[in-house]
């Protein structure tokens, strides 16, 4: 048995429901589920808010698309796990260890990075997984140049931090990279990094330079802990345990995910019980169940925020002391309250709470003060009144509850917010563009590192910055911290960065989210991972 079920193991113990015989509607065991479906302890129903739309791992972008991924996939490095609240287990974003790679060493003042693979993995169809399969994986992601390019560049695309992969024999990958960066392995423990089977990859269209895939858009060609046996977009994915897998089995064989995008829906499917877990309702639906009998609410710090992104250059925005004053007049603790319904946390600064690099001290939350706010305003020289435009994604019902608040808050001091709700067709493109003057988002870094959010966010050489974020000095800053001897120096320089940004308010953080679970009483197992992995999930019944 190895240590990481060994974790799993323990854990369900701690849980002390391995008798617990009932699901949360009342059936015992042979009773059926969501689409009336035979449910044993060998099959977990997941009902998920979000259906996917993609399976490539090369294209995915969002949440959802890529936790479906990762148990499809498999990849050399994964995060390490660690115990959660209430006898959950939970990732630990500071922590990566080894995964289909044995081990690995970096050598070259860290540009060079060597790893050791598992020895006679295979794909299903039976061709080697092997070294060369690891570097046309690769090879393919940085040649469609998507959102997996991001990943496994930590940010770093341009120009590219991956220089060359090379591969000495069939069990050895080498790769060779432009400049030291600790969170090159955090990026390959993403699912950009999964690898892929080439032979099925080349008999569907192969790789197209900057071109998507379709094929691998609805189907699989993996060797991950799972298979793929049932899916219809934004309606179901069966997922069954791959009996290849080169490491460890699944704790529960099927898992069933159930697309249902109505909150009402997916709260009272919840409370019948047709779940065993529940994934993606909104906070003010979490708080309605939080006294249902048979239900059990598991929140997690996540790497997602609530955040208005301003355009540094663009007026009045590129006006520090006008920045600064809108960041003064924000009710933080109300937002988490009344929006949030408590679940996230309050910070000021330029990365994510628990993240790897976080500055905790240095980031402490902001205090309201609307009077140092009119102080500020008037210093910074820009008339009042004054109108900023605020874009908003349409089907984030909390977006423009917060976009709500700041409107009538910051009009107490002069500043008109003009909201503009927009399709998420319309946001997306136009927020990555950067065509906005400001944007409230809920999001969060692809890769769970300072490195990362800030190279993509506050980088002035970055092309990714779309808020167009330049505080001098960080760029020098930050390259010294990512090729940093060690992890103090590195914290050392992230919190003089914090400093640096704090200074400039160049965004306004609301709150970092948590990511809360809906169990039901069948439930022994369930871990938290900001990309899902279902193989420590269990059920009895």
């Amino acid at each position: 048995m190895t240590m990481r079920r060994r974790r799993a193991v323990v854990l369900l113990a701690a849980l002390g429901l391995a008798a617990t015989a009932c699901t949360a509607g009342g059936s015992g065991s042979g009773g059926s589920g969501a689409g009336g479906e035979k449910r044993t302890s060998d099959t977990l129903t997941v009902n998920w808010a979000t259906g996917n739309t993609t399976l490539d791992p090369a294209a995915a972008c969002n949440q959802d698309d890529l936790s479906l991924i990762h148990n499809l996939y498999s990849g050399l490095t994964r995060y390490a796990t660690k115990p959660g609240p209430d006898g959950t287990s939970e990732y630990d974003p500071t922590k990566i260890e080894p995964s289909f790679a044995k081990s690995w060493t970096v050598t070259d003042s860290g540009r060079t990075y060597t790893f050791k693979l598992h020895e006679g993995a295979k794909f299903p169809d039976g061709s080697a997984m092997d070294s060369a399969a690891v570097k046309y994986s690769v090879e393919r992601v940085l040649t469609m140049g998507t959102c997996a390019t991001f990943y496994l560049q930590a940010g770093m695309s341009a120009p590219p931090l991956i220089t060359k992969v090379e591969t000495p024999d069939a069990n050895t990958v080498v790769f060779r990279l432009r400049a030291p960066n600790a969170d090159f392995l955090a990026g390959l423990a993403t699912p950009a990094g999964s690898i892929v089977n080439p032979a099925v990859v080349e008999a569907n269209g192969g790789v197209k330079k900057g071109t998507l895939s379709t094929w691998m858009a609805g189907n699989t060609a993996g060797s991950g802990p799972y298979s793929l046996t049932t899916y219809q977009p934004n309606s179901t994915a069966v997922l069954t345990a791959n009996p290849g897998y080169w490491g460890d089995r699944p704790a529960t064989p099927t898992v069933r995910i159930n697309y249902v995008t109505s909150a009402p829906t997916l709260a009272l499917r919840a409370k019948s019980g047709e779940a065993d877990v529940t994934l993606g309702l909104p906070p003010q639906s979490v708080r309605s169940l939080e006294t249902e009998k048979g239900l059990r609410l598991k929140a997690h710090r996540a790497p997602l925020f609530a955040q208005v992104a301003l355009r540094n250059d663009a007026a009045p925005l590129d006006n520090v002391k006008f920045r600064a004053a809108l960041t003064l007049a924000v009710p933080y603790e109300k937002m988490l309250e009344s929006v949030g319904f408590g679940f996230g946390e309050l910070y000021y600064g330029s990365v994510l709470p628990g993240v790897a690099g976080y500055d905790a001290p240095g980031s402490k939350p902001l205090r309201t003060d609307v009077a140092e706010a009119r102080r500020l305003l008037a210093e910074s020289g820009v008339k009042t009144p004054v109108t900023v435009p605020m874009m908003i994604n349409s089907s984030v019902p909390s977006a423009e509850q917060l976009a709500t608040l700041l409107q009538g808050v910051w009009q107490e001091i002069g500043v008109k917010v003009e909201i503009e709700k927009l399709a998420p067709s319309d946001f997306t493109p136009r927020f990555t563009k950067g065509d906005y003057t400001s944007a409230l988002i809920l999001e969060g870094p692809g890769v769970p590192t300072a490195g990362y959010q800030l190279a993509l966010t506050a980088s002035c050489d970055s092309p990714f910055n779309n808020a167009k974020v330049c505080i001098p000095g960080l760029d020098a800053k930050l390259a010294r911290a990512q090729a940093a001897p060690d992890p103090g120096t590195a914290r050392k320089l992230y919190a003089e960065i914090n400093s640096d940004w704090r200074a400039r308010s160049p965004r306004i953080p609301l709150y970092a989210l948590q990511h809360v679970a809906v169990l039901g009483t069948s439930v022994t197992h369930y871990s938290y991972a900001k990309f899902m992995d279902f193989t420590d999930w269990a059920v009895s019944r």
